[in-house]
This record gives C-alpha cells, sequence and structure tokens, in this order.
C-alpha cells in the first residue's frame, strides 16, 4: 500500500505520469477516482473492486 501525497500536471495530451514507484508497486491497470476532497486516488483493480462493494 502507497500512502502520500504527491503534486504532478498534466502533460500537452492531458494524461498523468505516474511515479516509478507507483508502477512497481501497483502493476500495469489502476482506477482513478476523485475523493470526497476533490483529490485523485489511484487504486488497483483489486482495491477498488473491494471498494466498490
Amino acid at each position: 500500500m502507497l500512502i502520500g501525497e504527491f503534486a504532478h500536471s498534466l502533460d500537452d495530451k492531458n494524461r498523468l505520469s505516474l511515479p516509478a514507484k507507483f508502477r512497481q508497486e501497483m502493476g500495469k491497470k489502476v482506477v482513478l477516482a476523485r475523493g470526497l476532497d476533490h483529490s485523485v486516488t489511484i487504486s488497483t483493480v483489486e482495491e477498488w473492486g473491494k471498494i466498490a462493494k
């Protein structure tokens, strides 16, 4: 599990580049969701399935 706060911007094509540590820990497929505080949360597909239940 990764917990933290990272400030990133979008590229010219509105893409978000995730840090290498995130990609190594989470794999190739992730779910991005808007948090209650207008932040973006990043979850693995497995974690998101648990949250969505």
